[in-house]
């Protein structure tokens, strides 16, 4: 892929920014020694507890599979969950955040926001994970890969493109909005 070396060697190695002013260090071996030190691998309740002491602003977990983990934020006062195993790539034997979101969203429906994330790709991805209970879809690899492809306007095209292909998928199944979509009773073989 020339382009993409081309434009790599214009800006230099990615970087991970928003950590560096806490590593206090650009270089890739402070921002990783800070990475590995400061940041919890194994968070728990009352580490959530506590930071829900401390920041009363909002609070958002994402990371969450099990309904009961869902329920245990509830009661800690999060302001949001979001369902998701991290596209995968964190633990490949999680189970599909598509299949975990419907025993969630009955826990978490009406007492707090419950947002999705992992492997939406299509308008369809995204109609799939409304109609299985989420108030709002976050997408990362789509646009990286439209950034990826075509710089700047990348970010904007995606966008283009999920939408349309939302916009199609409710016409083809007769609903004129988001709220529709998650008024959907469909079998598990439409969602699949």
């Amino acid at each position: 892929h020339p382009a993409w070396s081309v434009a790599t060697l214009r800006a230099g190695l990615p970087r991970l920014r928003t950590v560096e002013t806490y590593a206090q260090g650009q270089d890739l071996a402070t921002v990783g020694e800070f990475v590995r030190f400061k940041f919890r691998a194994n968070l728990d309740w009352e580490y959530l507890k506590a930071v829900r002491d401390i920041w009363q602003g909002p609070l958002l977990v994402k990371g969450l599979l099990h309904p009961q983990d869902a329920e245990s934020c509830i009661q800690l006062g999060v302001d949001g969950i979001c369902v998701s195993n991290h596209g995968g790539r964190q633990f490949d034997g999680a189970p599909a955040a598509i299949d975990a979101l419907p025993a969630v969203a009955r826990v978490a429906k009406g007492k707090t926001a419950l947002l999705f994330d992992s492997g939406l790709r299509s308008g369809l991805d995204i109609m799939r994970a409304l109609a299985r209970g989420a108030d709002f879809v976050l997408l990362g690899r789509a646009y990286l890969y439209g950034v990826s492809a075509l710089g700047k306007e990348g970010g904007a095209h995606t966008t283009e493109i999920l939408m349309a292909e939302l916009k199609n998928n409710m016409a083809q199944m007769g609903i004129q909005s988001a709220e529709e979509i998650k008024k959907l009773s469909l079998t598990e073989e439409l969602l699949s």
